[in-house]
């Protein structure tokens, strides 16, 4: 499968540039796939305007490749309803917020904690927007919490609280070692329940609430 992420989302070239719109780009696309040179044609952070547009144009991706996770719910909004509506299911990325969503991080000082990695810088400023370190905190004890529960860690739960949303066919997770591979694998060792899903909602709760569709803020929009 070959995704096609476009940045910035404007359909026709600007004035300034001879690169083609993402209709262009994904109908190519289509056409290296219907002479068997690419197996599916996915994309990535695509809101509803840009899929309508490939709809439109006849370009049906088989997934949309997406930010979320336990603390990035902004595909929850729209999207994912939007979506499965029309048989695209979302593949998540982000979903452990660039690591930060670990017990590694629970009751440290925001001070302490070191931005090493690009991701981390990425949903270091999106934790900020959300609510800052200790809403973080509250949403990092409450995983733990399930995941004591459950035999796993709180990785895990923030994991799997991904796959169990709608219209959610996977998650993408770096592993590093051996250690994050098996915590992986517990990922299909139990399911959330209401009373976890419910707790989990009430720490997130607290949270500066988005109201624009996926990579809308990003892109310079409003949150």
């Amino acid at each position: 499968m070959v995704q096609l992420h476009w940045e910035p989302p404007q359909q026709q070239p600007g004035p300034a540039n001879r690169i083609p719109g993402f209709v262009a780009a994904a109908k190519a696309l289509q056409q290296l796939q219907q002479r068997g040179l690419v197996g599916a044609v996915g994309v990535s952070n695509f809101d509803q305007r840009m899929l309508m547009a490939l709809l439109d144009a006849g370009v049906k991706p088989v997934s949309n490749q997406v930010s979320y996770s336990v603390m990035d719910r902004r595909p929850s909004l729209f999207l994912a309803r939007f979506c499965e509506a029309r048989g695209i299911p979302l593949l998540a990325y982000g979903t452990l917020g660039g690591g930060l969503l670990s017990e590694r991080y629970l009751d440290v000082p925001a001070n302490m904690v070191r931005i090493d990695t690009v991701s981390k810088a990425r949903y270091g400023t999106l934790l900020k927007q959300l609510g800052g370190w200790s809403w973080m905190q509250d949403l990092l004890r409450v995983l733990h919490e399930v995941g004591e529960k459950h035999g796993v860690s709180a990785s895990c739960v923030a994991a799997r609280w991904v796959l169990q949303q709608p219209n959610v066919a996977a998650v993408v997770l770096g592993a590093r070692n051996a250690t994050h591979t098996r915590d992986a694998q517990r990922l299909f060792s139990f399911e959330l329940d209401e009373i976890d899903l419910l707790d989990i909602d009430a720490a997130y709760e607290g949270a500066h609430q988005p109201t624009t569709d996926v990579y809308a803020w990003e892109r310079g929009g409003s949150w």
